[in-house]
């Protein structure tokens, strides 16, 4: 495999102005054939992602999710974490990660604080969520043999809400902090110079995206 940077160049022409699943599908398109997630003997190409990633969110649109609108992520940090995240973008929403550790009411409390209509999730989480099923996809029951295309990306700006994490809180209440799309660039574009620089996997991009290491490796 060569060694171009994943973004092309960077440099002072970063793209600043554009938001983070837009430069994915920038590269999706110039690099189709390219791995771009490896876990163990699973790989998914470039292509592969931008395609299941589509049709996820298409779903999501279909199903009501509105621009803006929080999406819960309940799955562990794996290919499927990194699909979820993608096609809550996609749409136009903003995704919550939520640890699949943590206790039920920590749970329960995140997700009726961030009103999730929509929680990504899979089937080994299914009774941890059962009071949740109307309202989880879980991904790895999909269909992907047939696959809809994303006909029309939502407007979203670089002021829209990309994720909202939360904290333990001083209080030990959970506290969301919400983060904008811009708030992502800066960190990536940190993140990519030192990869390019090191030679090394696009898992620092996973970590800039979710505030916490992923154990599956984005490549160039």
């Amino acid at each position: 495999m060569d060694s171009e940077p994943f973004f092309l160049e960077v440099n002072d022409d970063f793209p600043v102005d554009e938001l983070v699943h837009q430069l994915f599908v920038e590269h999706a398109a110039l690099h189709p054939d390219r791995p771009a997630l490896v876990e163990g003997d699973k790989e998914l190409t470039y292509g592969e992602l931008d395609r299941i990633t589509d049709s996820i969110a298409a779903g999501l649109l279909a199903g009501g999710i509105k621009a803006g609108e929080t999406a819960g992520v309940y799955i562990d940090r794996s290919i499927n974490y990194i699909i979820a995240i993608l096609s809550v973008m996609k749409s136009g929403g903003c995704y919550v990660p939520i640890d699949p550790d943590i206790p039920a009411e920590r749970l329960n409390f995140i997700i009726n604080d961030t009103g999730c209509r929509h929680i990504l999730s899979e089937s080994q989480y299914t009774d941890k969520l059962s009071g949740f099923m109307d309202k989880t996809i879980l991904l790895d029951k999909l269909d992907l043999s047939v696959l809809t295309p994303l006909t029309e990306p939502p407007a979203v700006s670089l002021s829209s809400l990309a994720y909202i994490i939360y904290t333990s809180g001083s209080t030990g209440t959970p506290k969301g902090v919400e983060i904008e799309h811009a708030s992502l660039l800066i960190p990536i574009k940190n993140q990519i110079a030192a990869i390019i620089h090191g030679q090394q996997n696009m898992l620092a991009i996973v970590a800039a995206w979710s505030a916490s290491k992923a154990s599956s490796s984005f490549t160039r």
